[in-house]
């Protein structure tokens, strides 16, 4: 993967609107700092098999490269056959009817020739245009005919990657011998003709495992001064490079750089001859990131990850600046930008060291395409999802967007087959900038009371201390904070009871607290929730959290995202603890880019030399000097800097309580199922609700866009509650717009015994939300929907019913469930004490609407079935006869793991999955899904 100009992530609402093709060609300049859809643009063509291995763009013409043979214009328009390549337009996405060139084989490899005309094109076909060439030519994208004064010769193996830089083509691939000249695997051509040229003459030698040597991918420095390849071999010239070599260009010939790693020396999996699958170099050429496969292969190891490296880091032993895992899936396409590292495969999860093939604790959902935080890897909020598959093979980053290849048909909610363009959209994602002195610095708590304390200070002294009065009154009790620092204008907080939380300030008004929690959606990080609570010192530093540890003498951090809320599940040591910084007796932590201001035990505020590295920053021994003394009151349970909205200092004279300049808002995302956006969160409802005009939970289909019968890919929610809503799929199973003629609602899968389609909507509880809303504890609560089942509404033996509304599975210690089994509808609550069912004794009728309601009070469930009639299907009393059922029992608590999901339509496992197996899939259609906690 050639690097390009930059893209930036951010999800806003504006981000999910459909785009449609129109902008002008793209140019070299990229995308610079604009943002990317989760959706993408309407327009683009279709290819309908095989797969696109390559993407680029050649004026204002984009050329795919792979094994498919058909393709067609977007919409219905007649089929086309193209092997092997197509050209269409940049702007219309209509395929250029003029070009054909008939490639017999595979096209893996693509590069835009230097006159704007014409591609490079490589792979292990053996004719194009009706001419015979073998595994690489040189096309006009006019008319797809070959280029004739191009002749490379015999090429004695497959191609796998092409770059043009500085008069040299670069090819990688399997071969033994190009352009009349024995070179193995990594070669330079004349452009012109062909011919090979000496400029590459090292050899590359040796495996991984076993199997041919060859290069896979490679990549080079926007400067030309480096170029990174990765593939199996073992050796370059006379040096250990295992699976990944860096040369040093420039003067008459290619040179070993100072790199080596032997990370890549682990065996992974047997399956592979090289696990290594793609490698990208960022647009400032500082660093570059390598994707792989290999199984699972343990919390520490190189197999189905992500790696970044240092470009110009030297030694025999280099190490990855940051690795994320997968947990077993492969991640194949990577594309880094000005801000994001995007990459494609057919991964599930990311920060996912710690479990095979399953999500372990901190693992966050990412299905098929993601965008990582390029300081950690971390992944970004940025979530369109895409149907798995085998992956994605390229990326392109143009001033049009982001263009995604790959072998499946779906992405962002959308068919888009095998080809996308995800549209450049705005605002950018703020800037984590470092503090800088002389700045603010508050203590929370001195002397340990509740109080908050302001100072001023300077690389050399501190000033005299101040009372500040927080508004609102009491909203935060400092005693409770083990730890504080502020990213951005938004404060964080670790709490002694292990939550960790964000709030804005502006130096006097606190905004709202908001749960950071987004590594525990599908499997708590317990171990981080230990840390929080053991905390005695915390600060935050180019996308690592420091902190300090009760009773342990080491400074320790994690990675940490602001933007997307999500906690690295590894805990790593910065430093043991040198000669003036003792990490097991410090108080507070303030971190700029050349000191640490560290609180000792003894109260004594000192300064400290901080130097920074690319896997993490430490103390620098033999550095400490005081700053203020013990006596100044600088001891309390958390010492933090002001940093206000894009890095700005504290205003000179702060007014209270007028109200904070809002800062931007970090997404904070959620985890949503296959092929899910997020919907945003509505105000509250002002619908009649049966005498309460503030539902906590409504959910309607009325605003989901797109004719009758098209995909749902977001949902809102018109209640009160802070709730994150998304669609998850399986078996091909979708939730499409109802084409019935009562109402427009939710219509879920037909019946089909043979491949079981299977699809939910899947309801969390924000992040940022301070509790779980959708978790009723022993009070009063109700849930229910309005439902019309199809005439088949149960496929196999296992299927025991149709799911409407269910949070929690049957084995669990808490559930509420509505559902109609044998056309019977029925209730359940479970808590800790017992559970009570209710089933009605009267029988639904297929195509028909009712309104069913469950509600729990004490001991009491209770059971409301009516039916309703075209022109009540919205929220609002029925006019029709209600009929009841009770059930009385022991019930308890009904309390959950804010991970557990509520769905709608079908069983979803707790990782948000749904259950294809044993699915208990609704067959029909539903509206106004609702939960309400009278009182709260």
């Amino acid at each position: 993967m050639r690097a390009r100009p930059g893209v930036l992530v951010a999800t806003v609402a504006a981000c999910l609107v459909t785009t449609v093709l129109g902008v002008p060609a793209a140019s070299a300049d990229g995308l610079g700092d604009r943002t990317v859809a989760e959706q993408p643009a309407t327009g683009t063509p279709q290819v309908l098999d095989g797969r696109v291995y390559a993407v680029v763009q050649v004026g204002g013409t984009i050329v795919l490269g792979g094994t498919f043979s058909r393709v067609r214009d977007a919409g219905t328009g007649p089929v086309l056959r193209r092997r092997g390549l197509l050209a269409f337009d940049a702007t219309t996405g209509r395929i250029d009817r003029s070009f054909d060139a008939r490639v017999v084989g595979e096209v893996r490899a693509l590069e835009a020739a230097a006159d704007g005309r014409s591609v490079y094109v490589g792979g292990t076909f053996t004719r194009v245009a009706g001419k015979p060439r073998a595994r690489l030519a040189r096309v006009r994208v006019a008319d797809g005919s070959v280029v004739g004064s191009f002749r490379p010769g015999r090429v004695a193996g497959k191609v796998r990657d092409l770059a043009l830089r500085d008069g040299r083509l670069w090819v990688g691939g399997a071969f033994t011998h190009i352009g009349g000249r024995r070179q193995v695997a990594l070669a330079t051509l004349a452009p012109a003709t062909g011919r090979a040229t000496s400029y590459m003459s090292l050899r590359v030698r040796g495996n991984h495992r076993r199997g041919v040597t060859q290069v896979l991918k490679l990549d080079l420095t926007p400067d030309g001064s480096r170029l990174v390849a990765v593939g199996n071999f073992a050796r370059l010239g006379d040096r250990r490079s295992h699976q990944l070599l860096v040369l040093r260009l420039g003067g008459s010939r290619a040179r070993p750089a100072g790199f080596r790693t032997r990370f890549f020396e682990a065996p992974c999996s047997r399956a592979y001859d090289s696990y290594l699958r793609d490698v990208d170099v960022s647009p400032d050429g500082r660093f570059f990131v390598v994707t792989t496969t290999g199984a699972y292969g343990g919390p520490d190891g190189p197999c189905d990850s992500a790696s970044r490296f240092e470009t110009r880091a030297q030694g025999s032993r280099v190490q990855p600046s940051w690795v994320d895992r997968t947990g077993g899936d492969t991640s194949y396409a990577v594309e880094v930008t000005a801000t994001a590292v995007y990459v494609g495969g057919h991964q599930r999860w990311w920060n996912n060291p710690f479990a095979g093939n399953r999500p372990g604790p901190g693992a966050v959902r990412r299905e098929g395409i993601a965008a990582l935080d390029p300081l950690n890897g971390l992944p970004l909020s940025w979530n369109p999802g895409r149907t798995r598959g085998v992956g994605v093979f390229d990326f392109l980053a143009t001033d049009q967007g982001l263009w995604v290849v790959s072998d499946t048909t779906w992405i962002g909610g959308l068919r888009r087959a095998r080809v996308a363009l995800l549209p450049a959209a705005e605002p950018a994602v703020p800037s984590s900038r470092t503090t800088t002195v002389p700045t603010e610095v508050y203590v929370a708590a001195p002397a340990g009371l509740d109080r908050l304390v302001r100072r001023s200070l300077t690389a050399t002294a501190a000033g005299a201390p101040s009372d500040v009065a927080t508004d609102p009154a009491g909203a935060q009790d400092w005693r409770a904070v083990r730890g504080a620092f502020m990213v951005d204008g938004w404060l964080h907080v670790a709490h002694r009871d292990g939550t960790f939380t964000r709030r804005t300030f502006d130096g006097t008004t606190l905004g709202p607290e908001r749960a950071v929690a987004a590594q525990d959606r599908l499997r708590p990080l317990t171990s981080w929730r230990a840390d929080v609570r053991a905390a005695t010192s915390m600060a935050y530093q180019d996308g690592r959290l420091y902190f300090t540890r009760a009773g342990a003498a080491a400074l320790y951090y994690r990675y940490f995202s602001p933007e997307s809320g999500v906690v690295g599940a590894q805990r790593r040591v910065a430093s043991r603890g040198v000669p003036g910084f003792r990490p097991g007796r410090l108080r507070g932590l303030v971190l700029t880019r050349d000191h640490a201001y560290v609180v000792g035990a003894d109260g004594v505020l000192r300064r400290t030399g901080w130097r920074s590295g690319p896997i993490s920053s430490a103390p620098v021994g033999g550095t400490a000097r005081r700053v203020s003394g013990s006596g100044d009151g600088w001891l309390g349970r958390a010492v933090f800097a002001f940093q206000g909205p894009d890095g700005a200092p504290l205003p000179a004279a702060p007014t209270a309580p007028t109200g904070p300049t809002e800062p931007t808002e970090p997404t904070g995302a959620a985890d949503t199922g296959t092929g899910a956006t997020r919907a945003p969160v509505a105000a509250a409802s002002t619908i009649d609700r049966a005498g309460s005009s503030d539902p906590d939970l409504l959910l309607g289909f009325d605003e989901a866009t797109g004719a009758m019968g098209s995909v749902i890919g977001s949902v809102e929610n018109a209640g009160s509650l802070p709730v994150e809503v998304s669609v998850a799929t399986g078996n091909g199973g979708r939730v499409r717009r109802d084409v019935g003629t009562l109402a427009t609602g939710a219509r879920f899968p037909a019946v089909d015994a043979r491949t079981g389609p299977a699809a939910a909507v899947v309801v969390r509880p924000a992040m940022e939300a301070a509790d779980d809303g959708l978790s009723p504890g022993g009070g009063r609560f109700t849930f229910g929907a309005d439902f019309a089942i199809d005439a088949e509404s149960e496929g196999t033996s296992t299927d025991n019913g149709d799911n409407v509304v269910q949070r929690g599975l049957y084995q669990d210690d808490a559930q509420y469930k509505l559902q109609v089994d044998h056309r019977r509808v029925s209730c359940r609550v479970a808590g800790d004490r017992g559970h009570v069912v209710v089933v009605a004794t009267t029988r639904v009728r297929p195509g028909t609407w009712y309104r069913a309601t469950c509600s729990r009070r004490l001991r009491v469930v209770t059971l409301t079935l009516a039916r309703v009639r075209a022109d009540e299907l919205t929220w609002a009393r029925s006019r029709s006869r209600p009929r009841r059922w009770t059930g009385t029992g022991r019930i308890g608590r009904v309390v959950f793991d804010r991970s557990v999901p509520l769905a709608v339509g079908a069983k979803v496992l707790p990782e948000g999955a749904v259950a294809v197996s044993d699915s208990d899939q609704l067959n029909g259609v539903v509206d106004n899904v609702h939960l309400d906690r009278p009182g709260r």
